[in-house]
C-alpha cells in the first residue's frame, strides 16, 4: 500500500493515455483575461466568458519591482500583445504602462503615464487611449498613449459622470465607449474623427460603478464595482452574465497560445470525512497533446458545500512543490501531479463530485466516473474512511486484460481505515455498463495473496481506525469486453449501513489474441 502510494497518481495514467488522448483538441479561440486592483494579489485571470468564472490564474511580475496594484487591460491589434496600467510600491502617484505575457505573467516596463489611469483600450488603426479616473490631476479625460513610451497625449475631456472610468473599442461602428458614474450613471460612444460624444441609455439589470469593459461578438463584457459580470448592448441594454470572485479592473481578449489536449485521473476515487477533517487526494493532469500546456489548473466543479485547494507536487515524491491554487504550464507528453484538498463546511450525501481540468489552451478535461471524479461525503460526526487502491498484473497499468471471451484474470486491492471503525461490506460491480463478466471477491493474506476463504460476491469483516486489510478481485469472461477504459470499467466499493466510504476501480478488457 505504502509502496503504490509513494508511486502517485501518475502511474494511473498509464494505459488510459494512449486509449482517452484520441480526442481531438478544440481550435485556438481568443481567451479573456481580468486584472484585479486589489493590493497586493498581483494576479493575471483567465475567465470564462459566457459566466465570468476563472479558469486559470498566472501570478504578474516586473522585475526589481513589487506591483502594488493593476488598472485597465488592453490588447495590441495585430501582434495580440496584452498591455497593461501597474502601480508599483515607492511611487504611488504613477501608473505605468506595461506589456504583460499572457502565458508567464512576466511584466515589461515601458514608461508611466504621469497620472492615474483607469483604463485603456486599443482603436483599431493602433492608437491607444487612456482614461484618467478617480484622483487624477484632470480625471475623466481622454488621452492617447503612446504605446512605445506611454507619454500621454489630451484627446477629449468627458465630464459625464461622477465615479469609475471604464472604454471599450467597438471595431464595428468604429467608435470608442465610455461608462461611468455611480449615482450618475453613464454610458456613451465618441466618435473618435468628429469627437462628438452620443448619450446611450441604460436599461436592464441594476449595475452600479462599471470598472471594466472590452468589446465581444456585437456586445460589450463589464464589471462593476459589486463583481457583478455583465453583458451591455450598444444600444446599452445591461444584463447579468454571472458573478466575479474577484474585483476587475480590466478585461482584454487576446489570442490562445496552440490547441492541446489533457486528461486527468484522481487516487483515490472516494473518501468520507466528518466536517471538521478535509479530504485530500492525488491528481495528475497528463499533457497528450503536441503543443505545451499554459496555465493548467483544477477547479471544484460539483455545487457541494465544500472549498477546494489544490497545489503542485512532486510526480517522483508527491513533495508539494506549489502555491495555493497556482496553475502550472505542462509540457507535451508529459504529467503535472497535483494535491487536492476539500474542505467541508456542512454534511452532505455521498456524492461523485467532479473536477475542472482545464488549460488556458486545452478544454477541460470530460468527466470520467471513477477516473478524475471523487465519490465523497461529509458527516456530522466520525465514519469510516476506507482508502482503496487497486494494482493488476504486469504491467501494472490499471487494466485487467482477461485472456480470451472466457478467460480468467485476477487483480488486487490494498485499503487502510483513515477514519472511524465499522462493519465494512467489500463487494464489486461494473458502474452502468452492461459487461459479460462474472465477478467474485475475497479478502486475503497481505503476505502472501491467498484467499483466507473462497471467493463469493461480497465480504464482510469490521475495519477499525488505521487497519489494512487487502483483497483479491476476480473476473470471469463470459463474451468480449471490447477496450474502453472510460465506461468498461470493474468497481470495487465499500459501504456500511447502505452507506459508501470507499471505492476504487480497474478497466476491464478482453485481451488481444
Amino acid at each position: 500500500m505504502k509502496r503504490y502510494l509513494e508511486s502517485g497518481p501518475a502511474a494511473a495514467m498509464v494505459g488510459l493515455v494512449l486509449l482517452l488522448a484520441a480526442v481531438a483538441p478544440a481550435a485556438a479561440e481568443d481567451a479573456l483575461y481580468s486584472l484585479s486592483s486589489v493590493q497586493g494579489e498581483n494576479l493575471l485571470r483567465r475567465i470564462d466568458p459566457a459566466t465570468g468564472i476563472t479558469l486559470a490564474t498566472v501570478p504578474i511580475a516586473v522585475p526589481g519591482k513589487t506591483i502594488f496594484t493593476a488598472n485597465g487591460l488592453a490588447t495590441q491589434p495585430g501582434t495580440g500583445q496584452l498591455y497593461a496600467l501597474l502601480t508599483f510600491e515607492g511611487d504611488l502617484g504613477q501608473r505605468y504602462l506595461v506589456t504583460l505575457d499572457a502565458q508567464t505573467g512576466a511584466g515589461s516596463i515601458i514608461g508611466s503615464t504621469g497620472d492615474r489611469f483607469a483604463g485603456l483600450a486599443f482603436a483599431a488603426n493602433g492608437a491607444l487611449f487612456g482614461v484618467t479616473g478617480d484622483g487624477a490631476s484632470t480625471p475623466e479625460t481622454l488621452y492617447t498613449l503612446n504605446p512605445s513610451t506611454g507619454q500621454p497625449t489630451s484627446f477629449l475631456p468627458l465630464g459625464n459622470g461622477d465615479d469609475g472610468e471604464a472604454i471599450a473599442y467597438n471595431p464595428v461602428d468604429g467608435q470608442l465607449y465610455h461608462a461611468s458614474g455611480i449615482a450618475d450613471q453613464v454610458f456613451e460612444s465618441i466618435n473618435l474623427t468628429t469627437k462628438v460624444i452620443s448619450n446611450i441609455p441604460l436599461s436592464g439589470f441594476e449595475r452600479t460603478e462599471m470598472t471594466a469593459l472590452t468589446y465581444s461578438q456585437a456586445f460589450f463584457l463589464g464589471a462593476d464595482l459589486m463583481g457583478n459580470f455583465l453583458k451591455i448592448t450598444p444600444g446599452g441594454v445591461v444584463s447579468q452574465l454571472g458573478v466575479l470572485n474577484h474585483f476587475s479592473k480590466g478585461l482584454a481578449f487576446a489570442a490562445a497560445p496552440a490547441p492541446t489536449t489533457l486528461v486527468a485521473s484522481i487516487l483515490p476515487s472516494s473518501r468520507s470525512v466528518d466536517v471538521a477533517t478535509p479530504a485530500t487526494a492525488f491528481a495528475t493532469i497528463f499533457n497528450a497533446g503536441a503543443n505545451t500546456a499554459f496555465q493548467a489548473g483544477i477547479g471544484l466543479a460539483s455545487p457541494i458545500p465544500a472549498f477546494l485547494t489544490y497545489n503542485a507536487t512532486s510526480c517522483a515524491t508527491n513533495a508539494v512543490i506549489g502555491g495555493d491554487n497556482v496553475a502550472v504550464n505542462i509540457p507535451p507528453n508529459t504529467p503535472a501531479c497535483f494535491v487536492i484538498t476539500v474542505s467541508p463546511i456542512d454534511i452532505f450525501t455521498p456524492t461523485e463530485v467532479a473536477f475542472t481540468f482545464a488549460a488556458l489552451n486545452a478544454p477541460a478535461v470530460g468527466v470520467l466516473t471513477g477516473i478524475n471524479t471523487l465519490l465523497m461525503s461529509a458527516s456530522a460526526t466520525p465514519v469510516p474512511d476506507i482508502v482503496a487502491l487497486a494494482a493488476t498484473g504486469p504491467p501494472n497499468n490499471g487494466i485487467a486484460s482477461i485472456p480470451g471471451t472466457n478467460g480468467a484474470v485476477a487483480f488486487a486491492v490494498a485499503t487502510v481505515n483513515v477514519g472511524a471503525g465499522g462493519l465494512i461490506t467489500a463487494s464489486t460491480n461494473t458502474g452502468g455498463a452492461a459487461l459479460p463478466v462474472n465477478i467474485q471477491i475475497c479478502e486475503t493474506d497481505s503476505g502472501t495473496g491467498v484467499c483466507k476463504a473462497p471467493p463469493a460476491a461480497s465480504v464482510t469483516r469490521q475495519i477499525d481506525a488505521g487497519q489494512t486489510p487487502t483483497y483479491g478481485i476476480f473476473v470471469f469472461g463470459g463474451g468480449t469486453v471490447p477496450p474502453d477504459p472510460a465506461a468498461n470499467r470493474v468497481f470495487v466499493e465499500f459501504e456500511a449501513g447502505g452507506v459508501i466510504f470507499g471505492r476504487t476501480s480497474v478497466a476491464v478488457q478482453t485481451a488481444s489474441p
